[in-house]
């Protein structure tokens, strides 16, 4: 018999709509697509909020971001402008990027920049293979910016694809995802 994942029990009805008004003016529409849906569905169905958490906050910082792209931009409302991005390079090793949409511009994140908290242009270290999902989604924490679904599933895909060798977002355990809630604050369209 086929999952139907379009039928929810009232408690998962209860908790999703509790946790969409408690959220409401932090949901974009563009989070909220079918795809979007059947997976916040998997996570009710899969016990919901996790038991153990390795990756509950990012560092506290005194000033608006962690890493200071006043260094990277002139001005902070750049940020506004700026996406993560994630590319495969010619070496077969993952290049992190926080790219200004209107500028064109685009910086390298590595992980000694963010090991340091602070951006330098000639740092030369590597990700390696693959990125957990889950660090990705720290790394636009830290800078206080966004990415896009598809780059989002790019990561995945990458990461499925070395750790595994094949195979889809589904086998990703959860400890190495971010939560939906992470996922709704990170996501835009």
């Amino acid at each position: 018999m086929a999952d139907n994942k379009a039928l929810l029990s009232q408690e998962e009805i209860d908790i999703l709509l509790e946790f969409l008004l408690e959220r409401k003016s932090e949901v974009g529409m563009e989070v909220m697509d079918q795809e979007s849906i059947d997976k916040l569905i998997a996570l009710l169905r899969t016990g919901g909020e996790r038991r153990l958490r390795f990756d509950t906050d990012v560092p506290e910082v005194k000033d608006d971001t962690a890493i200071p792209l006043m260094i990277i931009e002139e001005s902070r409302e750049a940020q506004n402008e700026c996406l993560l991005e994630c590319e495969v390079t010619a070496s077969g090793f993952v290049a992190v990027y926080c790219a200004n949409q209107m500028t064109g511009r685009r910086f390298r994140i590595t992980p000694a920049c963010i090991e340091r908290m602070y951006y330098t242009a000639e740092d030369r270290s590597e990700w390696g293979m693959m990125i957990p999902p889950v660090m990705f989604d720290k790394i636009a924490a830290l800078l206080k910016i966004k990415y896009t679904k598809k780059t989002f599933d790019e990561v995945c895909q990458r990461y499925v694809d070395i750790v595994y060798g094949k195979g889809s977002m589904q086998h990703i355990p959860a400890i190495f995802m971010p939560t939906a809630y992470q996922l709704i604050q990170h996501l835009t369209d």
